[in-house]
């Protein structure tokens, strides 16, 4: 009699112990995913998740991290300067980046000249920011050209005509009279584009990132995020399920030590 009051039980028990074995099979990848994302996103600043870059095509194309549509780019003598976005390259050179759009750059004497919208960069052919110009050192409002006068002075298209600089790039006076040549754009060598191609679109997608889309589940787009859900709700139920195994066996166990 008393094996017949048990069987239901015992039933109940191998269903619910099938059940949380093969969910916990089922669900063990996206536990690992989970918990191992999660380990790296707590561990941010020790890995340097957040400087580290991705360079991989699939990953890049699938974030649509791409080209800029437009390109500006001057050469003065060996160097080529061009801004990709807001980034400004010196060659292969990272200069930093800028709001202002790029109008040019001249060689004068030992550093280059790069103009933009409202501030003048005096550069190192080798890359390095000798210091910035504006405003408040006397370069006008307005500019939109920059080039070099058949004297050799610096000059500039602003807002209310043409301005020239001293030798020492300090005083900037109004000179309509000036006879200047003007810098045009010109196209970045394929190499030199191709390089920097690779270096724009590797700068645009941190492993920080990944991981954490990868973590959320949104690496795989919307349903992706439906996916790590269901992982999380199938976790609640193997911890679950699995105190319940653990408190029928504990209770059968004892009942079985009684007299």
């Amino acid at each position: 009699m008393s094996r017949h009051k048990r069987k239901p039980r015992f039933k109940k028990l191998r269903s619910m112990y099938i059940w949380h074995r093969y969910i916990g099979i089922s669900t063990a990848l996206l536990v690992i995913i989970l918990a191992l994302t999660g380990l790296m996103l707590n561990h941010t600043g020790a890995l340097k998740l957040d400087s580290r870059f991705i360079n991989n095509d699939w990953l890049l194309d699938h974030y649509g991290i791409q080209a800029p549509a437009s390109i500006r780019s001057y050469q003065a003598g060996e160097h080529w300067l061009s801004q990709w976005g807001e980034r400004l390259y010196l060659d292969q050179t990272t200069l930093g980046a800028s709001h202002e759009k790029l109008l040019g750059v001249l060689a004068y004497g030992e550093m280059l000249v790069a103009a933009l919208d409202s501030e003048v960069w005096l550069l190192t052919p080798g890359g390095e920011l000798i210091e910035k110009l504006g405003g408040n050192e006397g370069i006008p409002a307005g500019m939109s050209a920059i080039g070099l006068t058949d004297e050799g002075h610096v000059a500039v298209m602003a807002a209310h005509g043409v301005y020239t600089a001293d030798r020492d790039l300090v005083i900037w006076q109004d000179a309509p009279d000036a006879i200047t040549v003007w810098v045009d754009s010109a196209e970045l060598p394929a190499a030199l584009y191709q390089t920097l191609l690779e270096k724009y679109r590797g700068h645009g997608l941190s492993l920080e990132r990944v991981i954490l889309d990868l973590h959320s589940g949104r690496l795989f787009g919307e349903y992706g995020i439906y996916l790590m859900d269901a992982a999380a709700v199938l976790m609640l139920f193997l911890a679950l399920s699995g105190s319940w195994i653990w408190g029928i066996r504990h209770v059968r166990n004892k009942l079985r030590k009684k007299p």
